[in-house]
C-alpha cells in the first residue's frame, strides 16, 4: 500500500511537470509568433522607408534637372542680351 501511494505521488509529480512543460511550450510558441510578427513589421517598415527615400531622391533629381535647364536657359538669355 505504501508503495502504491508513492507511485501515485510520483505520477502526480510527473503529470504536474508535463503540464508545466506544455505551458512553457505554448508560451514559447507565442513568443516565436510575436517575434515573427515583429520581424515582418520591421521589414515592412524598412521597405517603406527605402521606397520613401527612393521617391525623395527621384524628386530631388528632377528638381536638379529643372534647375540646370533654367540655368542654361538663363545663361543663353544673358549671352544674347549682352550681345545685342
Amino acid at each position: 500500500m505504501h508503495q502504491k501511494a508513492h507511485l501515485v505521488l510520483m505520477q502526480n509529480q510527473v503529470d504536474k511537470q508535463q503540464h508545466q512543460n506544455q505551458k512553457q511550450h505554448q508560451e514559447l510558441l507565442k513568443l516565436i509568433e510575436m517575434e515573427k510578427a515583429q520581424r515582418v513589421l520591421s521589414q515592412r517598415s524598412s521597405r517603406e522607408h527605402k521606397e520613401k527615400l527612393e521617391d525623395q531622391l527621384a524628386s530631388f533629381a528632377e528638381e536638379i534637372s529643372l534647375v540646370n535647364e533654367r540655368r542654361e536657359w538663363l545663361g543663353a538669355c544673358a549671352f544674347q542680351c549682352w550681345h545685342i
